[in-house]
């Protein structure tokens, strides 16, 4: 039996690959003051770009909006017990 215990020189450095524009995912997510798209308003906006493989590339902007006083008060009682909680209801 042969046995192979050299490798070329070309197969000790592989190059990193850098993915394509194409390839590469951008992830927003809205935080907003109930499920209605039509009627709610946006209070925080995050996003993230990854890579094929879903390896973080880039972060950011994350944003926080202002929104009413008015808006904030008239948000159903799941809204305010999950954005109460969190610090961008807080912020906002």
């Amino acid at each position: 039996m042969k046995s192979s215990s050299s490798s070329s020189s070309s197969d000790s450095h592989i190059p990193t690959k850098i993915p394509k524009i194409s390839e590469r995912l951008v992830w927003v997510d809205l935080e907003m003051t109930g499920l209605n798209v039509e009627e709610e308003k946006i209070m925080e906006a995050a996003i993230m770009i990854t890579d094929g493989d879903l390896n973080v590339v880039a972060e950011g902007p994350n944003l926080i909006l202002k929104v009413d006083d008015r808006v904030l008060d008239n948000m159903n009682e799941w809204c305010k017990k999950h954005h109460g909680e969190e610090v961008v209801y807080k912020r906002v």
